[in-house]
């Protein structure tokens, strides 16, 4: 699986989990809907798993993240919900029921995708997390400017 490397910096240490900020937004500019994505970039964080570093606030890591996630996800999400309603919708009409029974047996099976969609997260979504590689510099989180 190809992946995006980023620099970002460790703003607060939770528990076994760094929250990060990017330096710079080299993901974003590699990204397939970097032209039509609202993320604002000055508040855009990430949560990412330490996997027992000594991490500190002020840090600067290097995070690898899978790239083709958004293509795919979005696919997944978007995509294959609207084809199974449309098709649905398309059958359930064409067979003579009425356009609100058509629309309501048609929603029923993207209720239920979603269902197995959400459980189904829980059990794939650690191969599509960023994580921590590398730690690139040290910096005191108490620097006097």
């Amino acid at each position: 699986m190809r992946s995006v490397n980023e620099m970002m910096r460790v703003v607060r240490v939770e528990n076994d989990e760094a929250i990060l900020e990017p330096l710079e937004l080299e993901g974003c500019a590699s990204c397939v809907f970097n032209s039509v994505c609202n993320v604002d970039p000055d508040k855009q964080k990430v949560r990412v798993s330490i996997d027992g570093r000594d991490i500190r606030i002020g840090d600067v890591v290097e995070v690898k993240t899978p790239r083709a996630v958004a293509t795919r996800l979005s696919f997944v999400v978007y995509t294959i919900p609207l084809l199974i309603f449309i098709s649905l919708l398309v059958i359930f009409k064409a067979s003579g029921y009425s356009d609100e029974l058509s629309f309501v047996l048609s929603i029923i099976p993207v209720g239920i995708y979603y269902i197995f969609l959400r459980k189904l997260d829980n059990k794939i979504a650690s191969r599509y997390k960023p994580r921590i590689v590398a730690i690139r510099s040290r910096e005191s989180a108490f620097k006097i400017k």
